[in-house]
């Protein structure tokens, strides 16, 4: 997308993309259909190496940056060559966060983050293999019912008390594990996984901490995402991105940021903070791309907004959807029937989040409506 805005502004100058995987870019969004085997992989691809070719786009595929000189304008690849700089757009993504006794390289532990890591994920399926998730998160929801829908027997071990606690309220979290225990998932609350076994370097089971054993042949960690800026020489404070201005540019002169990798500004929240969802990812490349071309576009802010499938059962969360109803700026009110949940959040009387169970209908005009209220 970034490309594309540069050369749509600049039909001569040069475009230097550097690609740590060595496939097309891909829709991260779809990897858990592919794991399901609702999509192909030719379904994931976003564009050809003909779009490539007539954009006039040079590609380093399979190389790696390892340092980035800002003062000089230069990046240094894990080929030894270096490359000069005019303009750079960092948009290399996040990596799944593993605990450290668990960076062994075990056969059988992942993420889900790239293409590889899906192959690797549907093969287990689809050959019926118990499978331990841990993380109750959106993609570890997400992960555990397309496992499932592929004939795999999953578990998900997270230590908090519910699932989705960080994007739902109680209600919703309660409802979706009923649906998903009822579709064969099993969801155990207040643990964690402390350890993993391995025989030939093949996992054989994980080890909770409270000592109990579960034998399994995967296990995929879905406790977050860190942003990849190991390239930085100093990464301190980058937990949550590198942080950007409302032109996409950070803290160094000719130097973007957008998608994963970026802390952009939450209209909500009302601070910097990283927003990791696909439609903001590409607005954020495109105002890049274009202002690195001499445009002057700006970024209109950050909304949260999560949406997910559980078992055929819709859900969408917008907005601010857990503040501390104790303080007095904040109320909600609750349709709740058999058919469908829907809890709105107000802050100062002005709607600032919503949460869609079963009937999603309203989800646009709400977010809509949540959005103008944030920026009045």
């Amino acid at each position: 997308t970034g490309a594309r805005a540069v050369r749509a502004n600049d039909g001569d100058g040069e475009i230097i993309m550097i690609s740590e995987e060595k496939h097309l870019p891909y829709s991260k969004v779809l990897l858990t259909y592919y794991v399901s085997g609702e999509v192909e992989q030719n379904d994931m691809y976003l564009t050809t190496k003909s779009e490539y070719d007539g954009l006039g786009i040079k590609v380093f595929w399979g190389n790696k940056v390892t340092r980035l000189d800002t003062h000089n304008k230069q990046l240094f690849l894990d080929n030894s060559i270096n490359i000069d700089y005019d303009s750079l757009l960092i948009a290399s993504g996040g990596s799944p966060i593993l605990p450290e006794p668990l960076k062994k390289g075990i056969n059988g532990v992942t993420g889900l983050r790239t293409i590889e890591d899906a192959y690797f994920l549907r093969r287990a399926a689809v050959n019926k293999e118990k499978c331990v998730i841990s993380g109750g998160g959106m993609i570890g929801v997400k992960l555990a019912c397309a496992l499932k829908e592929m004939g795999a027997d999953v578990q998900i071990i997270i230590k908090s008390p519910r699932i989705l606690s960080k994007v739902a309220d109680e209600e919703t979290s309660f409802l979706i594990q009923r649906h998903m225990e009822a579709n064969d998932v099993k969801i155990r609350t207040g643990s964690n996984v402390a350890e993993t076994v391995a025989e030939n370097s093949r996992l054989s089971s994980v080890i909770l901490d409270s000592g109990e054993v579960i034998d399994c042949k995967v296990y995929a960690v879905c406790k977050g995402v860190k942003p990849n800026l190991e390239f930085l020489v100093n990464k301190s404070g980058l937990e949550r991105g590198i942080k950007v201005n409302e032109k996409m540019m950070t803290d160094f002169y000719d130097v973007y940021a957008a998608g994963d990798v970026a802390s952009t500004f939450d209209i909500l929240q009302r601070y910097n903070t990283n927003t990791a969802i696909w439609p903001h990812a590409v607005e954020q490349a495109k105002i890049a791309g274009s202002n690195m071309a001499g445009e002057n576009l700006v970024f209109r802010g950050s909304v949260s907004r999560n949406s997910l499938s559980i078992f055929g059962l819709p859900m969408i969360t917008i907005g601010i959807t857990n503040p501390d109803f104790n303080k007095e700026d904040w109320d909600f009110s609750i349709i709740n029937d058999s058919n469908s949940y829907q809890k709105l959040i107000y802050r100062k009387g002005k709607l600032a989040g919503a949460i869609l169970l079963g009937n999603i209908d309203r989800a646009g005009i709400l977010q809509a409506e949540i959005r103008k209220n944030a920026i009045q």
